[in-house]
């Protein structure tokens, strides 16, 4: 639950900036650590193919339909993604974000190595 108010905070945080890029530019050059003493414990945290790791932070989010009656119906739902890139010395080097519909648990690391070779 206290994770889950972090990412809401975290994602809440990055909404406010003016671009999405420009909250990733804030923090690339500063560490790890600051950025988990700011928004908390990655949900995941994957190796990369440079020594380095992805912080992933992500928030589910739920589409409403409306019922005949007037009821709210959860509809699909979907995450939310930041992946948080930092080097072998413990500073961000990039930053990602992207909107999908599967839950973190099924994140491929490969994907992510894929992911960071593009850096």
């Amino acid at each position: 639950m206290k994770n889950a108010i972090l990412v809401g905070f975290l994602l809440a945080l990055l909404a406010s900036c003016a671009t999405s890029s420009n909250a990733s530019e804030q923090w690339v050059g500063q560490t790890k650590q600051k950025m988990i003493t700011k928004f908390g414990t990655p949900l995941r945290t994957l190796t990369d193919n440079r020594d380095g790791e992805v912080l992933i932070y992500a928030e589910q989010f739920f589409v409403t339909n409306e019922g005949q009656n007037g009821s709210r119906i959860a509809g699909p739902s979907y995450w939310n993604y930041n992946y948080i890139f930092v080097n072998k010395e413990g500073n961000i080097y990039s930053w990602k974000s992207e909107k999908q519909k599967f839950p973190p648990q099924t994140i491929d690391s490969k994907k992510m190595i894929a992911i960071s070779a593009l850096k």
